[in-house]
């Protein structure tokens, strides 16, 4: 269950609560992994990991005015085991991205009729660590105001990957470890 604040110029309303799972999402534990809505505040993802079968990535569309969520498309991951997955969306909310497995950065055309299918890789870990043996493998992602988005290392290192062109196609993107 999601509570929900409707946000006016003068005024909070709410909280709304909306039980939004389908049948296949309800058996993954109710927490997201990470959840993101698109810029255009038009779509909400959510990324699950759960030991009862492989991490699935929920997409919805979100009504902003109502609250409500509508739509349920599940997108398949490429791997079929995962660690440590996260999701981020593109500036113009046409693109998503996926870091799998520490190792791969995979792109989601959302316009397609088939999301899954649209999947390209994108990234593949170079292998970078610090002089003192630090990995740069990838971890969480997100979109920032200059409209790049920004990927952390897994061992807390000062580096940062980074999406340059995200809402470009394929390897157009931009990706730079």
């Amino acid at each position: 269950i999601y509570n929900l604040y409707l946000l006016t110029p003068d005024t909070i309303a709410g909280p709304f609560a909306q039980d939004w799972e389908n049948s296949e999402a309800s058996q993954y534990e109710k927490f997201g992994l990470n959840v993101v809505i698109s810029p255009d505040g038009m779509k909400f993802a959510r990324m699950t990991n759960s030991d009862v079968s492989v991490p699935k990535i929920y997409l919805y569309e979100f009504d902003r005015c109502s609250g409500t969520f509508s739509m349920p498309r599940t997108i398949h991951m490429p791997d079929s085991t995962e660690f440590s997955p996260w999701i981020a969306i593109s500036p113009n909310s046409k693109l998503l991205y996926l870091q799998s497995g520490q190792t791969k950065l995979y792109q989601y055309d959302l316009s397609a009729s088939d999301i899954s299918a649209s999947v390209k890789l994108v990234g593949l870990y170079d292998g970078f660590e610090t002089p003192q043996g630090f990995s740069g493998e990838f971890n969480a992602m997100a979109l920032a105001p200059n409209n790049k988005i920004y990927m952390c290392c897994t061992s807390g290192i000062y580096y940062y990957h980074t999406i340059h062109k995200p809402d470009r196609l394929g390897t157009a993107c931009d990706f730079r470890q």
